[in-house]
């Protein structure tokens, strides 16, 4: 009995992090296309400073990084060039 609610955490664990892990491909290119568009206009983008600890946080967090943007801006994926 242990084993399978031991391998239903598992298999709940690792579909959070899949989940968490296309939320942060998805969101990261439309982060960079948005930084490309602010380049061409000659606005200032600020570096990427976290690299892959960045991933971390946005694999582990984004439940509440979707949540956030859904609310404040209506899309889970908003960067700044879809805020108003």
């Amino acid at each position: 009995m242990a084993r399978r609610i031991f391998g239903l955490l598992a298999l709940l664990a690792a579909g959070y992090l899949v989940i968490g892990l296309a939320f942060h491909l998805k969101w990261s290119s439309d982060r960079a296309v948005c930084r490309e568009l602010r380049v061409a206009r000659g606005e200032f983008v600020e570096p990427e400073i976290f690299g892959a600890l960045g991933t971390v946080f946005t694999v582990t967090y984004w439940p509440v990084y979707a949540w956030a943007n859904t609310y404040h801006f209506g899309d889970p994926f908003a960067t700044p060039c879809t805020r108003p």
